[in-house]
């Protein structure tokens, strides 16, 4: 049975009780009641068995009432229990709630931070790259590694190519190029010309790799400075400027966290 209807039942079983109780005080006194009444106006004491009915009567009386009020407590304490454990669960389940609010503050918190470290950061070659080097040491060419200048990002970016190409066997050059539009990102062009041979092979090894690039128009060859100067014909790759930060992460960044997850299975 529901806790409801028990509590329905010991409703009605108290009532019953209290009519039982008084039924009995009732008998008690229609049955006595005319020598007590003689008693009191002749102002005599009445005899011991009115006095034991008396007492019994009493008792009785007192025990229907104490039995009664003891039922009445017992329900407002019931309620008030009933009050204070809502009062609990609510308190529960608003604290609850603040938890999963304060949660998902700190993880909006920290998506800005990642936010923050990606378009702040500086892009590397991170973790191994055996894909990328086994296939550029395949088939070692010539190669401009170029970047626009004044970009120390993208000039440190570079260098790390630059090593990379020239620990390969790659004749390799590096050097600043000045003027603009500068493109975002790595460019690579497709294959032509008399450098299309090693343009083909570095999109292989990039694509080996998971290095993602462009093939945006390359800038005008109006260098700035220049550290290296390869053997010709010489294929290009563009470091170009950090991509601007986007949603989650930078479209570089990611890129980068793409090649590095890429290149750790080689």
């Amino acid at each position: 049975m529901k806790r409801e209807k028990l509590s329905s039942w010991m409703g009605r079983l108290d009532v019953a009780s209290a009519i039982a109780g008084s039924i009995v005080v009732i008998g008690l006194v229609v049955e006595d009641g005319p020598e007590l009444l003689k008693s009191f106006v002749t102002k005599t004491l009445p005899q011991r068995a009115v006095t034991g009915a008396l007492l019994v009567t009493l008792g009785v009386l007192a025990e229907v009432t104490i039995a009664f009020t003891i039922a009445r407590i017992a329900k407002r304490i019931e309620a008030i229990d009933a009050e204070h454990i809502a009062n609990i669960r609510r308190d529960a389940a608003a604290a609850e709630e603040r938890a999963a609010l304060a949660e998902k503050a700190a993880a909006e918190a920290n998506l800005e931070t990642e936010k923050l470290k990606a378009q702040f950061s500086w892009r590397s070659l991170m973790g191994p790259v055996g894909k990328l080097t086994a296939v550029l040491s395949s088939q070692p060419g010539s190669v401009w590694i170029e970047y626009p200048h004044g970009d120390p990002e993208a000039l440190s970016f570079a260098r790390e190519f630059h090593l990379l190409f020239g620990a390969t066997g790659w004749n390799v050059g590096m050097r600043a190029l000045m003027g603009s539009p500068f493109g975002f990102g790595i460019i690579l062009p497709e294959p032509a010309g008399p450098s299309a041979h090693s343009t083909a092979t570095i999109r292989q090894a990039f694509i080996a790799q998971g290095i993602e690039f462009n093939t945006a128009p390359l800038p005008p060859e109006a260098p700035a400075m220049i550290f290296d100067i390869p053997t010709q014909p010489a294929a290009r790759v563009f470091i170009g400027t950090k991509w601007p930060w986007r949603e989650v992460l930078g479209a570089e960044q990611a890129t980068a966290n793409r090649s590095s997850t890429a290149s750790s299975t080689a």
